[in-house]
């Protein structure tokens, strides 16, 4: 589960094949699963559709997936909110 902003009601949401956080019932948030590749992870949504980003900052769009960089993503644990 990724919680993003810090906020419990923030959620990941796909509309028109790009990807969005917004604060949504958690029935709607998105599925995604993770394909482990060479350098990180590719990220999968329901449909079989990939991430991609273009370059870093890049609005992240879901494409059929494919052997390129712009694909695999790398997760970093950073520490929890109460711990900062």
């Amino acid at each position: 589960m990724i919680h993003l902003a810090h906020h419990d009601a923030a959620g990941l949401v796909v509309a028109e094949d790009k990807l969005f956080v917004n604060a949504v019932p958690r029935s709607e948030w998105a599925k995604f699963t993770f394909e482990r590749v060479m350098g990180g992870v590719k990220i999968l949504s329901d449909k079989g559709l990939a991430w991609r980003a273009e370059h870093r900052g890049a609005q992240i769009g879901l494409v059929p997936p494919k052997a390129e960089f712009q694909e695999t993503w790398t997760l970093e644990y950073v520490s929890p909110l109460e711990d900062e």
